[in-house]
Protein backbone atom coordinates (compact mmCIF):
# COMPACT_ATOMS: atom_id res chain seq x y z
CA UNK A 1 0.00 0.00 0.00
CA UNK A 2 2.95 2.72 1.01
CA UNK A 3 4.53 1.19 -2.92
CA UNK A 4 1.10 2.27 -4.66
CA UNK A 5 0.64 6.08 -2.88
CA UNK A 6 4.45 6.72 -3.17
CA UNK A 7 3.49 5.68 -7.16
CA UNK A 8 0.50 8.36 -7.07
CA UNK A 9 2.55 10.97 -5.73
CA UNK A 10 5.59 10.39 -7.89
CA UNK A 11 2.77 10.30 -11.16
CA UNK A 12 1.31 13.73 -9.95
CA UNK A 13 4.60 15.32 -9.41
CA UNK A 14 5.57 13.67 -13.10
CA UNK A 15 2.44 15.07 -14.12
CA UNK A 16 1.88 18.95 -12.65
CA UNK A 17 6.14 19.50 -13.30
CA UNK A 18 5.41 18.48 -17.28
CA UNK A 19 2.22 20.42 -17.73
CA UNK A 20 3.95 24.06 -16.59
CA UNK A 21 6.85 22.98 -18.77
CA UNK A 22 4.66 24.02 -21.65
CA UNK A 23 5.11 27.70 -22.69
CA UNK A 24 1.89 29.57 -22.99
CA UNK A 25 1.57 30.87 -26.62
CA UNK A 26 -0.17 33.35 -28.18
CA UNK A 27 -3.03 33.32 -30.45
CA UNK A 28 -3.05 35.25 -33.76
CA UNK A 29 -5.56 36.96 -32.70
CA UNK A 30 -3.59 38.12 -29.45
CA UNK A 31 -0.74 39.06 -31.90
CA UNK A 32 -3.16 40.97 -34.02
CA UNK A 33 -4.49 43.03 -31.52
CA UNK A 34 -1.04 43.55 -29.77
CA UNK A 35 0.35 44.79 -33.46
CA UNK A 36 -2.61 47.15 -33.67
CA UNK A 37 -2.21 49.01 -30.63
CA UNK A 38 1.86 49.13 -30.92
CA UNK A 39 1.39 50.89 -33.84
CA UNK A 40 -1.27 53.12 -32.61
CA UNK A 41 0.95 54.05 -28.99
CA UNK A 42 3.81 54.66 -31.37
CA UNK A 43 2.13 57.56 -33.80
CA UNK A 44 0.28 59.09 -30.97
CA UNK A 45 3.50 58.87 -28.93
CA UNK A 46 5.43 60.07 -32.03
CA UNK A 47 2.83 61.81 -33.84
CA UNK A 48 6.04 63.62 -36.47
CA UNK A 49 9.57 62.32 -37.70
CA UNK A 50 11.44 64.66 -36.38
CA UNK A 51 14.17 66.81 -38.26
CA UNK A 52 17.93 64.10 -38.45
CA UNK A 53 16.26 61.15 -37.64
CA UNK A 54 18.09 58.35 -39.85
CA UNK A 55 15.57 55.57 -37.45
CA UNK A 56 12.17 55.63 -35.97
CA UNK A 57 10.85 52.27 -35.96
CA UNK A 58 8.80 50.52 -33.94
CA UNK A 59 8.43 46.50 -32.84
CA UNK A 60 5.92 44.60 -30.69
CA UNK A 61 5.46 40.78 -28.81
CA UNK A 62 2.87 39.92 -27.50
CA UNK A 63 3.68 37.75 -23.96
CA UNK A 64 1.06 35.50 -23.55
CA UNK A 65 2.15 33.66 -20.55
CA UNK A 66 2.61 37.15 -19.17
CA UNK A 67 -0.70 39.00 -21.08
CA UNK A 68 1.45 42.14 -21.95
CA UNK A 69 1.95 43.89 -25.32
CA UNK A 70 5.17 45.21 -25.60
CA UNK A 71 6.58 47.35 -27.63
CA UNK A 72 9.94 48.64 -28.42
CA UNK A 73 10.59 51.62 -30.28
CA UNK A 74 14.19 52.88 -31.85
CA UNK A 75 15.12 56.16 -32.83
CA UNK A 76 18.76 57.56 -33.89
CA UNK A 77 19.31 61.25 -35.21
CA UNK A 78 22.46 62.45 -36.54
CA UNK A 79 22.88 66.14 -36.13
CA UNK A 80 25.83 68.05 -36.18
CA UNK A 81 28.38 64.96 -36.61
CA UNK A 82 26.66 63.39 -32.99
CA UNK A 83 24.94 60.45 -33.29
CA UNK A 84 22.07 59.97 -30.68
CA UNK A 85 20.57 56.27 -30.07
CA UNK A 86 17.85 55.50 -27.72
CA UNK A 87 15.51 52.35 -27.36
CA UNK A 88 12.58 51.96 -25.08
CA UNK A 89 10.25 49.01 -24.46
CA UNK A 90 6.74 49.60 -22.41
CA UNK A 91 3.59 48.07 -22.08
CA UNK A 92 1.46 49.24 -25.27
CA UNK A 93 -1.91 49.54 -23.48
CA UNK A 94 -0.92 50.57 -20.06
CA UNK A 95 2.73 52.66 -20.95
CA UNK A 96 4.18 50.66 -18.06
CA UNK A 97 8.03 51.26 -19.05
CA UNK A 98 10.29 47.96 -18.54
CA UNK A 99 13.21 49.09 -20.39
CA UNK A 100 15.76 51.98 -21.66
CA UNK A 101 18.64 52.66 -23.22
CA UNK A 102 20.13 56.17 -24.47
CA UNK A 103 23.41 57.03 -26.26
CA UNK A 104 24.44 60.57 -26.66
CA UNK A 105 27.57 60.19 -29.08
CA UNK A 106 28.93 56.52 -30.03
CA UNK A 107 31.81 57.32 -27.65
CA UNK A 108 29.94 58.47 -24.63
CA UNK A 109 28.61 56.28 -22.10
CA UNK A 110 25.21 55.05 -22.15
CA UNK A 111 22.27 55.20 -19.87
CA UNK A 112 21.07 51.56 -19.74
CA UNK A 113 18.39 49.99 -17.20
CA UNK A 114 16.15 47.19 -17.66
CA UNK A 115 13.59 46.42 -15.01
CA UNK A 116 11.94 42.42 -15.72
CA UNK A 117 8.68 42.03 -13.94
CA UNK A 118 8.97 41.13 -10.35
CA UNK A 119 12.81 41.47 -10.62
CA UNK A 120 16.00 43.90 -9.87
CA UNK A 121 16.74 46.55 -12.51
CA UNK A 122 19.81 45.16 -14.21
CA UNK A 123 22.15 47.65 -16.15
CA UNK A 124 24.18 47.32 -19.29
CA UNK A 125 27.01 48.90 -21.07
CA UNK A 126 26.33 48.68 -25.18
CA UNK A 127 23.15 48.49 -27.47
CA UNK A 128 24.34 44.73 -28.32
CA UNK A 129 23.84 43.92 -24.30
CA UNK A 130 20.98 46.20 -24.19
CA UNK A 131 19.20 44.13 -26.90
CA UNK A 132 20.69 40.48 -25.87
CA UNK A 133 18.83 41.59 -22.20
CA UNK A 134 15.86 42.78 -23.22
CA UNK A 135 15.29 39.64 -25.80
CA UNK A 136 15.99 37.44 -22.73
CA UNK A 137 13.45 39.00 -20.56
CA UNK A 138 10.64 40.35 -23.04
CA UNK A 139 11.10 37.80 -26.18
CA UNK A 140 11.62 41.52 -28.41
CA UNK A 141 15.04 41.62 -29.22
CA UNK A 142 16.06 42.19 -32.91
Amino acid sequence: MKEFRLLIIVSLAFLTAFGQAKPRLATLAQQKVCAEQAKKTFHEDNPTRPAHMVTWEYTSHYDASMNVCYIMTHFAQVKDSTVNVSYSVYDAFEGRGYASFIQINPKGRPFCEITPPSRDSLSCGSSDEFEVLVDKYFGIGR
